[in-house]
């Protein structure tokens, strides 16, 4: 549980760098109504490892953030976009990653660890949630497809473009 510092503290005894990918992210039917409960954990799992690393003066720490710290905008999103309000469909889990971002930074400032932000877009992998209300895009709509459904519910108009990557291609 890297909610707990101890525990971080534990994970970092000895290493050189940092991959944090700590996060609760769940489908965008789950997080309506669990603004606050997704942006307490998030919160936590951003800061936790950064402090424990900080403490055990790890050279190097990526911190991973997400696409929703961008707002929601029709087009191209680029990256100077990441400014404002980020999408309100995750607004927990965004403000979380937001501010997981800023600490990172703030680290790399004030102490001797070098910081790198990564911001995936559309990850998914074999250990995806695995009830609906949950799931990400991906999963979600194989489920639907293979228990029958017709016709498939998602949200939006259907006309959006998104990119994925597979956490292998990722990582």
């Amino acid at each position: 549980d890297l909610t707990v510092l101890e525990n971080c503290l534990l994970a970092c005894k000895e290493i050189e760098i940092v991959f944090n990918l700590a996060a609760k992210n769940t489908g965008i039917e789950y997080d309506p109504g669990h603004e606050h409960e997704m942006f307490v954990e998030n919160m936590l799992l951003q800061i936790q490892p950064l402090r424990a690393a900080a403490m055990r003066i790890v050279p190097f720490f990526l911190q991973v953030s997400s696409a929703v710290v961008y707002p929601r905008k029709e087009g191209i999103i680029y990256e100077k976009d990441a400014v404002g309000e980020p999408e309100p469909s995750k607004a927990g889990y965004a403000y979380a990653k937001k501010m997981g971002e800023k600490a990172a930074i703030w680290y790399a400032a004030n102490t001797s660890m070098k910081v790198a932000i990564a911001r995936p877009n559309n990850a998914y992998g074999p250990r995806d949630e695995s009830t609906i209300a949950t799931l990400h895009v991906i999963p979600a709509l194989t489920c639907k497809i293979l228990r029958g459904d017709n016709p498939v519910m998602m949200f939006g108009s259907g006309e959006q473009k998104r990119s994925f990557i597979h956490a292998l291609d990722f990582a």
